[in-house]
């Protein structure tokens, strides 16, 4: 996680960092790179397991703290409340 967050934090300008949150074995983080299609933002709507392949689901939606012009593709870290093996990630919007 530290390696992580030691990326996210060189391409942050400025003084405020985002936190490193603690890991516990009994859990998983994901990180996903999303495509924005026609808005500004995503939220993760849903997020299942089948047969070790995670598929989360993705709904666009216009942020007003973002200009629609200047928003690139954002990377989303999340967190499963339990550990998962998960061979592949789908995601569907």
């Amino acid at each position: 996680m530290d390696q992580i967050f030691a990326v996210i934090h060189q391409k942050i300008g400025g003084g405020r960092m985002a936190p490193i949150p603690t890991v516990t074995p009994y859990e998983t983080y994901i990180i996903i790179k999303s495509v924005l299609k026609g808005s500004n933002d995503i939220m993760i709507q849903n997020v299942s397991l089948n047969n070790k392949v995670l598929t989360v689901t993705i709904k666009e939606f216009d942020n007003p703290d973002f200009k629609k012009e200047s928003r690139t593709s954002p990377d989303v870290l999340f967190k499963l409340m339990k550990k998962v093996s998960v061979k592949k990630i789908t995601t569907q919007y």
